[in-house]
């Protein structure tokens, strides 16, 4: 396909273009415009924040003085080891990045007023997966935090444009200098020119079916629940692509993520696993996973949810375990109880008692006897934490029918360190970046650092950003 020709005239000017108002988005428009850019968002949905309009727990920072004061011994260099070892399988180079400056994000935070919420049950740290110390600080209300940078992105003179859908990218055929942008509105479509650079922040390809199929096909399922922010289409990994953008990860991006409950639709199921010690069974009662994600992402328990009959499973814990999980995780989940198993059986439609009793009973016997789960070499509730507890036999029993989500994916566009887009032969691509789940190289193997897609993208969004801002305007 021929690239777009130059139009005659251009529709719209300014010094740094970005694609996309959410995580990455506005960090890197701000950082831009505070380095004294005219700065232009071209936002495709009606209000900005992206991802973190729907974020539930927080954003990981390491050696914060809040985690000092409750005695946690971490530091930048410990979270970039996290992030380039087996929990994360991160590239090195975008992983210091983020550990060198995820201070200052925590910093900049801080001059917005932007604190973590003090939960009076877990506090404002907790534990998530893969970290080696506590460091995801509690932001429950993504959309506040997001609302309230939006707030200082316009107070810094930048443009915000909704509903304004960028299509492909102007380039000069010679030298590949990327100058543009052809973009949908309501009305018309219309041509942005870029003196500077674009930055590419306009998510992955969760919400695309057919890239999806492309690249984690099993993922295209009536019985998986996408989950991610709306806006996340693809647009931007097609339009670099067609410059000859090269590809970092992409072939783990497509990967499961949280469980949700089949008849509501709510995706806090997970924690009656990971906070009541639950198990998950399937459809003929029989245990298929280490339900503690102790190699990674718990996103890859709910994925080999579609390996099992009927693509579902079932969750399945005590009264106990029940009472662990906060109410407010529970609102709306339609949960199944039965005194028996015989009754949670006949009422669930899993298939064999027999086995449902065998496996219960073998993990009771194991947990009280071995202190762990010999069948699948479960330890703990998740990851390293909890101690296991049988599931009582008395009952009554609950049951929960849980399917795979997808939300963030782990792969995209190659950057480098500057978030410049990398063409083929790793070389950059003049005036084009990339920030924010656009891009590859914070994980591989679909594994997953918790929090780290939040914090870890506004801080790439802002370095990139200040780079950006460095380039020469393009004159022709």
């Amino acid at each position: 396909m021929p690239r777009l020709k130059v139009p005659e005239k251009w529709d719209h000017e300014c010094d740094i273009l970005v694609i996309g108002g959410g995580t990455a988005g506005m960090p890197a428009a701000l950082a831009a415009a505070k380095a004294g850019n005219k700065v232009t968002i071209l936002e495709m949905m009606q209000i900005c924040g992206g991802s973190g309009n729907i974020i539930a727990a927080g954003a990981s920072f390491a050696g914060t003085e809040l985690q000092k004061e409750l005695g946690i011994p971490d530091s930048p260099e410990q979270y970039y080891q996290d992030g380039i070892g087996p929990n994360g399988g991160g590239d090195p180079d975008i992983w210091r990045v983020i550990a060198d400056n995820q201070l200052d994000t925590w910093e900049w935070f801080k001059s917005m007023d932007i604190y973590p919420d003090n939960d009076p049950e877990s506090g404002p740290i907790i534990n998530n997966p893969g970290h080696t110390y506590k460091r995801l600080h509690r932001y429950a209300n993504g959309r506040k935090v997001e609302q309230r940078i939006e707030e200082e992105v316009r107070k810094a003179g930048v443009e915000i444009l909704f509903e304004h859908r960028a299509l492909r990218l102007y380039s000069d055929p010679v030298t590949d200098r990327v100058f543009g942008a052809q973009v949908k509105t309501k009305e018309t479509v219309k041509n942005f020119k870029a003196r500077k650079a674009i930055i590419l922040t306009s998510g992955s390809f969760s919400r695309n079916p057919d890239m999806v199929y492309e690249y984690g096909s099993k993922f295209v399922d009536d019985s998986v629940l996408p989950i991610a922010a709306p806006g996340h289409l693809g647009d931007g990994l097609r339009m670099a692509m067609e410059l000859g953008a090269k590809t970092n990860h992409i072939g783990d991006a497509a990967v499961g993520s949280l469980i949700y409950d089949v008849h509501s639709k709510n995706d806090r199921v997970i924690f009656f696993v990971h906070w009541g010690g639950g198990i998950i069974v399937n459809w003929n009662g029989k245990r298929f996973t280490d339900e503690s994600c102790r190699d990674g992402f718990y996103g890859q328990v709910a994925a080999e949810f579609l390996d099992q009959p009927r693509k579902t499973a079932w969750i399945i814990y005590d009264d106990e375990m029940r009472k662990a999980v906060p109410p407010h995780d529970t609102k709306g989940l339609k949960e199944f109880k039965a005194d028996t198993l015989e009754e949670l059986c006949e009422i669930t439609g899993i298939t064999s008692v027999d086995n449902l009793r065998s496996d219960i009973e073998k993990y009771n016997d194991d947990v009280e006897s071995e202190g762990y789960d010999t069948v699948w070499g479960r330890k703990h509730f998740c990851w390293n934490v909890g101690t296991l507890v049988p599931i009582k036999m008395a009952g009554p029993f609950y049951a929960i029918n849980g399917g795979c989500t997808t939300s963030s994916f782990k792969g995209g566009m190659k950057v480098d360190s500057r978030g410049r887009m990398l063409n083929q032969f790793d070389e950059p691509i003049p005036g084009l970046y990339a920030a924010g789940e656009i891009i590859g190289g914070l994980f591989s193997r679909g594994m997953y650092l918790g929090g780290t897609n939040w914090q870890g993208f506004m801080t790439l969004g802002r370095v990139t950003g200040m780079w950006a801002s460095q380039e020469q305007a393009w004159d022709k």
